[in-house]
């Protein structure tokens, strides 16, 4: 945990404040309340979070309000009132049942829902980020100065601070429906003084002070979290639905409850085949029979709050041509098959339980939520193709790495593989790929390793295939001929591309040169990096796909080739954003003095806007990189090549970075022009490369 302390020189009680990680806010719901008058400063900061329930994580702690926390210390607290959420021992405290957080919401029904009821065994609401703030109080605060009133009656109970006692006070962020009711609780419940167990606590503080001081260096506080945060627009928390997911131990039988709020009048599977598996589907108010057609479960006008459906996970699972090759007790199945959802929107998300037999795990791609309960949580994605989800007696592994923690899942089969061997080249080769910026693009994305021995037609790669799907999350699936040695894993580029993909958002259909160009120029760099190859390996490679895609359908452009299946096409495809890469990397190297690079602008897309819930467009990728960096020379490439037939001329490129050409061959030349850049772009990390050499040994 990041600490910030400070003492202003009226001596005004030191605070340390501890932040709550704001991640992936870019783009976020953010809202700030303040609201002032004579006697009291209240301020809210609301975007949208998660539920609390399980206490706080101490691996989302970091340093991100300290302009904040400049201005936490407006003088003497007058009174510090607290609203306590526990969860610990799964036990609400008095205060925080639903029917008494509902007594204090407004008595109208525009906002009867205003709160939501919940329990500890009922779904969760969306949970807050809070900051807490740690102070010791000075002095005994009398009942008598509290003057808040709500119905006539004093808000505040007069909570003793005794002298030199230690208090936790918080500013919450909280979802936004809750903003109204919130600071009429404030009161009901106390927290320890060594903060432990703390779920939630809302502080709200009444402070004497000017107005006129006080107002400034809050409103520039706020200012600066804006700004950091990236959003000003004001919004409401999301729409959740709850989904309880039960299987049996056979693996035949799936069960799902759905409680929705709001109520919904449509709700849809992703594949056209779902109901072929679904065998009965109800209305929890009224146990009546929904019916479907094509795709769409037929729902009254007036929407539904819950349904129960049961599906044929057995059927289901035969749609999986993998599951052939597995060992009872695990099988493939996509969400696509069995998750009939309403649309999932910037404004709707999905909280998903599952309630497994003994020895029966799940692998879904969706962000976990709470891993002892099976929790996630579902949201937009660009839904690139069919979510992955693996249930069963399959091995489990969370394979940490820069950044990240892989949450790999490696199926069964006949045989067996050696799991310990395939989880270390899964480490180092997800290793490889933070060399780009010093971690791996996605925190916490889901790897789903199939072994398929050598049946895959191509029986010199230990790697035969790997994509990369986004749909609720991201995932890396990769088949795997698991009869080769641990070499073959470490030598072969595919899973290396394929995390590289994760450097980049999904790309329109037309566009996938660019990302399936960029991986390619990234896997052979990559591999240079952590001395897989050697210099003139890398090079040689770089120039050999990038001889392929010039030969590849010269009469097509880029966005031609990759919007069309014609024949001879996919080279082009592969290695024309391979060109553009290249390009752009030496370009930033050189016009900065080797202070920009292809990798620092890929970090800063990577803060701003990864993993990413939409399509991108071509255009709309390089302008947003051309705004990350000082010196803009995507958009250029863009306009001069996308639509234009033939294939980016690189070899003036190479001549000046000193690679000449003899006869397909690449040589390297120390005195070039951009000699410098050259060895730069494939500098070796000798960290990760005495990992790899370590691993090859140690088999």
């Amino acid at each position: 945990m990041m600490n910030s302390s400070f003492r202003r020189p009226d001596h005004t009680p030191a605070f340390v404040i501890h932040e709550i990680s704001l991640k992936n806010l870019a783009g976020s719901p953010l809202r700030s309340f303040v609201s002032l008058n004579k006697r009291a400063v209240r301020t809210y900061l609301v975007l949208r979070g998660v539920w609390p329930g399980r206490g706080i994580d101490s691996a989302r702690i970091v340093s991100v309000f300290h302009s904040l926390s400049q201005h936490m210390v407006f003088g003497q607290f007058r009174q510090v009132l607290r609203l306590r959420f526990g969860s610990r021992t799964n036990q609400a405290t008095s205060c925080c049942d639903s029917r008494q957080l509902n007594k204090f919401a407004p008595r109208n029904s525009a906002q009867e829902n205003l709160l939501p009821s919940f329990g500890f065994d009922d779904p969760e609401p969306p949970r807050a980020y809070i900051i807490l703030i740690q102070t010791d109080m000075s002095r005994r605060i009398p009942a008598d100065e509290t003057d808040q009133r709500h119905d006539g009656k004093p808000v505040g109970d007069g909570i003793p601070q005794l002298s030199g006692h230690k208090s936790v006070n918080v500013l919450t962020i909280t979802p936004s429906k809750c903003l109204r009711a919130w600071p009429l609780l404030h009161n009901k419940a106390k927290i320890n003084a060594q903060a432990k167990n703390i779920d939630i606590v809302t502080l709200h503080s009444q402070i004497a002070h000017r107005p006129a001081r006080l107002h400034q260096p809050l409103a520039a506080a706020l200012a600066a979290l804006l700004i950091h945060c990236g959003s000003a627009v004001a919004a409401s928390s999301p729409d959740v639905h709850y989904y309880t997911i039960s299987i049996d131990y056979t693996l035949s039988r799936l069960w799902v409850e759905a409680r929705f709020s709001p109520t919904v009048d449509s709700v849809t599977a992703r594949s056209r085949d779902a109901g072929k598996f679904l065998i009965d589907a109800r209305n929890c108010d009224s146990s009546e029979q929904i019916r479907m057609r094509n795709r769409r479960m037929l729902l009254p006008a007036k929407g539904i709050r819950c349904m129960n459906y049961t599906v044929d996970l057995e059927r289901a699972a035969r749609q999986e041509r993998h599951n052939r090759n597995l060992l009872p007790g695990n099988v493939i199945v996509s969400p696509s098959l069995w998750l009939w959802r309403p649309e999932l929107t910037a404004r709707t998300e999905l909280r998903v339980r599952f309630r497994l037999p003994e020895n029966v795990r799940v692998s879904v791609p969706w962000e976990v939520v709470n891993a002892e309960r099976q929790e996630y949580r579902v949201a937009k994605s660009p839904e690139s193709s069919n979510a992955t989800a693996v249930f069963g007696d399959f091995d489990y592994k969370e394979v940490k790495i820069p950044g990240a923690v892989l949450r790999v899942g490696l199926l069964k089969t006949e045989g067996g593989m050696d799991t310990e061997a395939i989880t270390n080249w899964l480490r180092a080769t997800a290793a490889d790929v933070s060399l780009a910026y010093g971690r791996f693009p996605n925190p916490s994305p889901q790897v789903v390793v199939i072994p398929v021995g050598n049946t895959s037609g191509r029986g010199d790669s230990a790697v035969p295939f790997g994509r990369v799907i986004r749909d609720g999350g991201e995932t890396i699936e990769l088949l795997i001929d698991q009869s080769r040695p641990i070499d073959d894993f470490l030598e072969d580029w595919t899973a290396t591309h394929e995390f590289s993909h994760l450097l980049l958002p999904y790309m329109q259909r037309n566009q996938k040169w660019v990302s399936e160009g960029f991986a390619q120029y990234y896997q052979n760099i990559l591999l240079a990096r952590s001395g897989t190859y050697d210099e003139l390996k890398a090079w040689q490679k770089i120039y050999e796909g990038l001889e392929r895609g010039r030969q590849s359908r010269p009469e097509m452009s880029p966005n031609e080739a990759a919007a069309g299946s014609l024949r001879g096409s996919l080279m082009k495809v592969y290695w024309s954003g391979a060109a553009l890469a290249l390009m752009a990397d030496v370009g930033l190297r050189e016009l900065s003095g080797g202070e920009e690079t292809l990798d620092l602008v890929l970090d800063r897309l990577q803060q701003c806007c990864l993993p990413s819930d939409h399509v991108w467009s071509g255009p709309e990728l390089f302008a947003k990189m051309d705004s990350l960096t000082r010196f803009p020379v995507f958009m250029r490439l863009y306009r001069r090549y996308a639509n234009t037939a033939g294939f980016p001329d690189v070899l003036p490129l190479f001549r000046r970075l000193g690679l000449s050409v003899s006869n397909g061959t690449i040589r390297l030349r120390r005195h070039a022009e951009l000699a410098g850049i050259r060895s730069a772009i494939t500098e070796l990390d000798t960290a990760a490369a005495d990992w790899r050499h370590q691993l090859a040994a140690n088999q």
